[in-house]
């Protein structure tokens, strides 16, 4: 990674490195944006920082500050990699494709439950990417409302799954669903989760 001036194929205004600092800055602020207002929403929730206004301090434990750093080492990996594989191959989908894949490592320290969490929001993520980009190349008609139509599919599913494979289904999605439903005559729901 150049120091002073980002290299000819690099589309970024600083160097390198500074693009790569930059963005891990960028990625672990949003990481504990996300996890802040997540714990704030609960102890909101549960009344906890009503009763003890310290609480609010255990925004910044060690498990909050764990997503921060995730979000932020995957940007350094593909960033970092993303730079080097321009200045040495000279090729944008190697380069990407490369990326892409030594950005994922930090999933592999991250505990298996986050890990499917984190890894199915990526292939989402990564299948929206891919049909916009074949889209744009003409492979695929432009179909209007398509994120709608595919959330209401994927939505449909996950109910009818909820009903009918009630074991296919993580157990706390029922126990986020229990929490926040509001039809407290939910029987189907009340016998896949537990009374706490």
């Amino acid at each position: 990674m150049s120091q002073e001036n980002p290299h000819q194929l690099c589309k970024h205004k600083h160097s390198c490195l500074v693009n790569t600092l930059m963005g891990a800055v960028r990625g672990g602020v949003i990481g504990l944006g996300i996890r802040g207002v997540l714990s704030l929403f609960s102890l909101v929730l549960k009344r906890r920082i009503f009763k003890d206004p310290k609480s609010i301090l255990s925004i910044f434990s060690k498990s909050n500050l764990k997503l921060p750093c995730l979000l932020a080492s995957m940007v350094v990996l593909f960033r970092g990699t993303l730079c080097l594989c321009r200045k040495y191959t000279k090729d944008e989908e190697i380069s990407a494709f490369a990326a892409g894949f030594a950005s994922g490592i930090p999933l592999c320290v991250e505990s298996s439950g986050n890990r499917v969490v984190y890894s199915l929001y990526v292939l989402a993520k990564a299948l929206d990417v891919a049909v916009k980009y074949l889209v744009k190349l003409g492979y695929l008609p432009k179909i209007p409302y398509f994120p709608d139509i595919l959330y209401g599919i994927s939505m449909t599913i996950l109910q009818f799954a909820r009903v009918w494979e009630p074991d296919c289904v993580n157990k706390g999605y029922y126990s986020m669903t229990k929490k926040f439903m509001i039809e407290p005559n939910d029987h189907v729901l009340g016998v896949m989760v537990k009374p706490s």
